[in-house]
């Protein structure tokens, strides 16, 4: 029985066709696989389409009313995810079976967890000037939702934001999935905050699995600001991702964030 959804979303994808079609080739005996165009601005999806006939597991949604955007099309396509565990996996990236296995094992022996997510690694494709590799935050995986929290918040605000936004990569308890913020009409830094939501709800478990992400100037977060430009629209990001806290906790989560000072490199205190 297939555990894992694999959710494709596609936008304007047609030099990244090979790998799409790629990635298919290697997951579709491991997982369902859900490719996705909601607008159709090339013919990408159709020949996907073509491509996958025979193959069972693998579903192509086309165009449809949706807003435009990225973070309305995840959203959808997360809506549609019938198994245990989903993820996204953006047109540009690759991953082989292990990233889903790896995870669904490492989620089984840790009900408490949402999430699991391994190292991401530059693929060939990336832009040198770019190029970074990212391995998760263990502390993100703590039992403690405090010291998970505060160390995610002090990754917003003072360290790393990507060490949040690789999280959008993993594997979910899919039940545990908060929606995508809609934070302006970019999608701007959503991921962030909505991996905050998601830390909220359980722990992000680290796995040995690689994923080769892809960084070129052409991405969509290439295009984005940095979130902590407006200080006061940070806090009330912050604010709306830990709504479902009680008061209390989220005042001792902000308290022990807070501890650590502006500038100073997040380190496990």
């Amino acid at each position: 029985m297939m555990r894992t959804t694999v959710l494709i979303p596609l936008h304007r994808s047609a030099p990244w066709r090979p790998m799409v079609e790629a990635n298919i080739a290697r997951l579709h005996e491991h997982c369902r696989i859900v490719v996705s165009d909601a607008h159709e601005h090339d013919d990408t999806l159709a020949l996907v389409r073509e491509h996958v006939a025979d193959l069972s597991n693998v579903t192509t949604v086309g165009a449809r009313a949706l807003a435009p955007g990225w973070v309305t099309h995840v959203n959808d396509l997360m809506a549609r995810a019938e198994t245990e565990f989903a993820m996204w996996l953006p047109h540009d990236d690759e991953i082989g079976p292990e990233w889903i296995l790896d995870a669904e094992r490492a989620l089984d022996r840790r009900p408490d967890a949402a999430i699991a997510c391994g190292h991401l690694e530059s693929s060939s494709h990336s832009d040198p000037d770019l190029a970074a590799s990212l391995a998760a935050d263990s502390v993100l995986a703590s039992r403690s939702r405090i010291r998970r929290l505060s160390r995610a918040i002090a990754h917003i605000e003072h360290g790393d934001p990507a060490l949040l936004g690789m999280l959008f990569r993993g594997v979910m308890r899919r039940a545990l999935v908060p929606p995508m913020p809609e934070r302006d009409e970019h999608g701007s830094w959503s991921d962030i905050f909505w991996a905050l939501r998601l830390l909220t709800r359980g722990a992000a478990v680290p796995t040995t699995a690689r994923y080769e992400k892809t960084w070129h100037r052409t991405s969509t977060v290439q295009q984005w600001t940095d979130a902590r430009d407006d200080r006061g629209q940070l806090r009330l990001d912050i604010d709306h991702a830990l709504a479902e806290l009680p008061a209390r906790t989220r005042a001792v989560v902000d308290w022990a964030a807070r501890r650590r000072a502006p500038g100073q490199r997040v380190g496990d205190r």
